[in-house]
């Protein structure tokens, strides 16, 4: 049963990983081997979309570059 459910997130990873940037090899790979924890940290990071947005967004909310 853990592994269907591994094999089924797998795959949604496929999808969500080049939606971020991100190697689907790698996330495919991972999320089979540790199954939701793989995929949960997939799908904090932020999507390309979200990226730029917040590259094009102006004021004192945008973040700063080099700033800690």
């Amino acid at each position: 049963m853990v592994y269907a459910v591994n094999i089924v997130l797998a795959v949604i990873a496929a999808f969500k990983a080049p939606e971020r940037g991100q190697p689907v090899p790698l996330w495919v790979a991972k999320t089979l081997a540790v199954g939701g924890i793989a995929y949960d940290q997939l799908t904090q990071l932020p999507t390309l979309d979200e990226i730029e947005e917040l590259k094009n967004r102006k004021g004192a909310r945008a973040p700063k570059k080099g700033k800690k």
